[in-house]
């Protein structure tokens, strides 16, 4: 298997990058803090266009945190999509 030239896995880690600080701001939106959040460095460095980031350890309370953002954003996309599917037009 050949290397990756340094300008694609300069674009892979760039792209990982902005992945992980779009997730950093949206949980830290909603009280979420993950201190351990990172990008696994090797990831970047396969031809597959797998970057990964560890979003590393937590505690219950911060599980518990993490979930109730969420079921608050489930409910919140299931109530936009109800509204959504209520002004679409009768079809017959």
């Amino acid at each position: 298997m050949a290397a990756l030239k340094v300008p694609v896995v300069a674009k892979k880690v760039r792209d990982a990058e902005a992945a992980r600080d779009a997730l950093t701001a949206a949980l830290k939106g909603v009280g979420v803090v993950l201190p351990s959040l990172r990008i696994i460095p090797l990831s970047c460095t396969k031809e597959s266009p797998r970057q990964l980031l560890d979003l590393g350890p937590c505690t219950l309370a911060m599980a518990r945190t993490i979930a109730a953002a969420l079921e608050s954003s489930e409910s919140s996309v299931s109530k936009a999509a109800t509204c959504h599917a209520d002004r679409r037009p009768a079809t017959g």
